[in-house]
């Protein structure tokens, strides 16, 4: 075993003149040759030792212990008394023989003196210490080993020298054991604030089943009717179907994209030049509508529609004439080969450089051929109209149809012969709203708005757009789409369009709260309704659509939350939305959503015991007073906890942190994840603690450095111990932002260090007398370390029970205490297993939890007798 051991002493009441008599003849001979001057007290003492007795109670109140750290011896001393007491003389006896005596004889020496708080660098006797004040004096064993000290006190003019006594430990009572399963041989702890991972319901704002009627919410447009017979745009030349008599015809830029381009050669019927539609239609039509659109190049002539019958030697021309007027004409039909002007009308403002639309409608009746005729701007304003009838015997049914150009050269677009009203497209099935008519460029042709049936005037642009595509859109009185129609084809004048409900819906929402949510690892939705017919049901979450499902009849699931929605989010917004061809009915029985995660009601006191393979979560409330407990949850680690695995837990943000062989894993209820590899542990004595963003990583037997993980920094470093090395006993535990731990120094004792992770110093605390730590925590100034092995100078002491030692950080104040219970306690031989919660320790044997009622008992310190009168 190791020499360097730490060695501290109580000093307690010892009654008695025989005794104090025994004791004295005892170290006579030390006090003869050191302290010379103390020997004369000492004489002067035992003179009156009749008086003792009266100054015990006063002499019972003035308390110390000392100690030695391997470098430093210190005495502490407590006066409880009612009088001030005197520090006349101290002696302290070394291993080689040696002895430093301090006395009002020498003066003063080198130590570090306190009196309640107030220090000095120098000791000089006497030294008064006043009633309810503590003194601390520490003073350089300049590297040798004490085994004794003594001091001499005056509270009367009797002086009292008395040695420290060598004394065995008082036991306490035997640990109560909570009955656990608990797996050899490794096993570590951890407790503090720890979240147990929990389902939890939400709170919903509406009660159910909830009854759903379903309208109709998603419409389409369809085609219903086409008037037109045949149309072109004059996009291209020659237009298939279509013939010339006289003229020069060819493609030029139009309106909107290309048009026809004819030019007068007097090659045609009358004298004029003719395009035609090369189809017989007066033995299916006797009234037709025919439109086109015109403008005049160059010349001085006409230039319009016109219509030839079957024979193709007459002709009646309904045209735009250079004089600025609308004119009715017949060829070879009033006048035998010759030409007679039917009606007239003046175009106001006319401009041979504008675009008219000619729209004219025949009609043949039983004595006469009828014309209807309109001229419109490109804007869609009528400018002129009039109404003309041929009664001639020779009048006919026309049979083609087409345009003409007399002494003129003009252009031609939007050409239509249609069975229906070519100015309008209809669109039915409206309930309000509006309808707009848009052209394959974009540009809206014409609108229309209110009625349950609804015209669009496309007059100034007939065969919309350039003859291909072209939309419809039908909004509702708020201005929303309702629905939109894309022609495959083209839209023209002359078309009915209706609105017809395609898609019947009921939709439905409600607002669900979880209550004191930390953190959300999942959620899920559980739904059950009920349908009269197939559905087709979306499911949003926040404004997203979670799941699409066919539905029939009856449903029920459980759907899950997407991740991305449960960050930061403890209020869901749930809505359903059902669709079907037909109207329906819906009977919602349950909504309700439901999170596991982490909950400000369901963050405990938790004692962490990891062994085998799993980690388990304890409630540290009921286990300081149950007699067995069942764990909370536990956590499968999927290695073995062997001494080289060890755990840590950060209460701040509530994650669980395991370092074994590979490196350091993080643990949330989403399963582990390797924080970093960056630091390991090595061997046996592995130990990990959690300091602020800083996760330090004791590698174990037989490293001499801690590596530190900076998670802030994603930084991974190691901090050398110099002279200190981890072995298979280590043990630590977190004092503020320092790390307190065991480990062996350079002559292999077990000494108490600790490691600030903010300043990177390394500091040792004391040495400890035990060859094996099983356990260490820290409470405030103290700290608690659990033996596993024999505890070294200590006699008449039960070694088959648990040791604990306590040192006090702030006073360099040491106590060791035995808890016998030979009979119940087998102790494993590594790693963290002691903790203190609310006075009371906390360890771990082989079999059980062993709680340790009350720890500050454990903390009375034992005295050896100082006398005074």
């Amino acid at each position: 075993m190791p020499k360097q051991v730490e060695l501290a002493r109580g000093i307690s009441a010892v009654i008695g003149a025989a005794i104090l008599l025994a004791v004295m003849m005892l170290f006579a001979a030390f006090y003869i040759v050191a302290l010379d001057k103390l020997a004369t007290a000492s004489q002067e003492a035992l003179k009156r030792v009749s008086e003792a007795g009266a100054s015990t109670a006063t002499l019972s109140s003035v308390k110390a212990v000392w100690s030695y750290d391997g470098s430093n011896v210190v005495i502490h001393m407590e006066n409880q008394a009612t009088k001030t007491v005197l520090v006349v003389a101290i002696a302290i006896v070394y291993a080689d023989g040696s002895y430093t005596v301090a006395s009002r004889a020498n003066g003063s020496i080198q130590a570090f003196v306190v009196i309640d708080g107030t220090a000095t660098n120098k000791l000089q006797l006497p030294l008064g210490v006043p009633p309810a004040k503590s003194l601390t004096i520490t003073m350089d064993a300049e590297g040798k080993r004490p085994i004794s000290a003594s001091i001499a006190i005056e509270a009367s003019p009797v002086v009292a020298v008395v040695a420290a006594e060598k004394r065995g430990q008082v036991p306490v009572p035997t640990a109560r054991a909570v009955g656990i399963e608990l797996v050899a041989p490794g096993a570590t702890t951890w407790l503090g604030k720890a979240a147990i991972p929990t389902t939890k319901s939400g709170t919903t704002n509406k009660s159910y089943p909830q009854h759903l009627e379903s309208i109709p919410i998603d419409y389409t447009i369809a085609r219903t009717g086409r008037g037109a017979v045949t149309y072109t745009d004059f996009e291209v030349y020659p237009v298939p179907g279509w013939t010339a008599r006289g003229g020069v015809w060819s493609s030029a830029s139009g309106y909107k994209g290309g048009a026809l381009r004819g030019a007068d050669n007097n090659g045609g019927l009358g004298g004029a030049s003719q395009y035609y539609y090369n189809t017989d239609l007066s033995q299916q039509y006797s009234s037709l509508w025919v439109s086109a659109k015109t403008r005049l190049v160059s010349g001085v002539g006409f230039h319009g529609i016109a219509l030839l019958n079957g024979g193709r030697n007459r002709l009646y021309a309904i045209v735009v004439a250079t004089g600025g007027r609308v004119e009715v004409w017949s060829y070879n039909v009033e006048a035998r080969n010759g030409w007679q002007r039917l009606a007239q009308a003046t175009i106001p403002g006319y401009s041979s450089a504008n675009w008219y639309t000619i729209v004219t409608r025949y009609a043949v009746a039983q004595n006469a051929v009828n014309f209807y005729v309109y001229v419109y701007d490109t804007s869609g304003n009528q400018v002129a109209s009039l109404t003309t009838s041929s009664t001639h015997r020779r009048r006919f049914t026309p049979a083609y149809v087409g345009v003409i150009v007399d002494g003129v050269t003009a252009l031609f677009e939007d050409f239509i012969i249609s069975a229906a009203d070519p100015r309008y497209v209809t669109v039915s099935g409206l309930g309000g709203g509006y309808v707009v008519v848009i052209d394959n460029l974009g540009d809206t042709v014409g609108s229309a708005a209110n009625g349950a049936s609804v015209s669009v005037s496309v007059v100034s642009d007939i065969v919309v757009g350039t003859g291909v595509d072209g939309k419809i859109r039908v909004y509702d009185s708020n201005g929303d789409l309702v629905a939109e129609y894309v022609a495959s084809d083209c839209i023209l004048g002359g078309d009915s369009y209706a609105l017809y409900p395609r898609l019947y819906s009921a939709s439905f929402s409600d607002v669900a709260s979880l209550s004191n949510v930390v953190q959300l690892f999942s959620a899920n939705v559980s739904l059950s309704l009920t349908t009269n017919t197939s559905t087709t049901l979306d499911l949003y979450v926040n404004g997203t659509l979670v799941v699409s499902r066919d539905v029939s009849g009856g449903f029920s699931d459980s759907i899950p939350i997407p991740s991305n929605l449960l960050q930061g989010a403890q209020v869901f917004n749930v809505t359903l939305v059902l669709k079907a061809l037909s109207p329906f009915q819906v009977v919602v029985s349950v909504l309700q959503v439901s999170g596991f995660g982490y909950f400000e009601d369901h963050v405990i006191d938790a004692h962490l015991l990891g062994s085998g393979t799993e980690i388990r979560f304890y409630n540290a409330t009921e286990l300081i007073s149950a007699s067995s407990l069942e764990p909370l949850y536990n956590v499968s680690t999927y290695v073995q906890f062997n001494g080289s695995v060890a755990i840590a837990y950060n209460s701040t943000n509530y994650v669980l942190y395991m370092v074994n062989g590979s490196g350091v894993y993080a643990w949330n209820p989403l399963g582990w994840s390797l924080e970093t590899d960056g630091c390991r542990a090595v061997g046996p004595g592995a130990r990990v603690e959690v300091v602020e963003s800083f996760i330090a990583v004791l590698p174990g037997e037989p490293s001499s450095y801690v590596c530190v993980y900076d998670a802030s920094r994603d930084v991974a470093y190691n901090i050398s111990l110099a002279t200190y090395r981890f072995y298979r006993y280590t043990a630590s535990a977190v004092n503020g932002t320092s790390i307190v731990f065991t480990a062996l120094d350079s002559r292999g004792g077990v000494v108490l260090a600790s490691l600030d992770l903010l300043t990177n110093e390394t500091r040792q605390l004391a040495v400890v007398p035990l060859s094996c730590a099983a356990g260490l925590a820290v409470d405030g100034s103290r700290v608690y370390i659990v033996s596993c092995g024999l505890w070294r100078g200590i006699t008449g002491v039960d070694r088959s029970g648990i040791g604990v030692w306590i040192y006090s950080a702030r006073a360099g104040v040491s106590n060791l205490v035995i808890i016998a219970n030979t009979s119940a306690v087998r102790l494993l031989e590594c790693c963290d297993r002691v903790e203190v919660y609310r006075n009371t320790l906390i360890t771990v044997d082989a079999q059980n939890i062993l709680v340790i009622d009350r720890a500050s008992d454990l903390e009375e310190e034992k005295s050896v007798a100082i006398y005074a009168t």
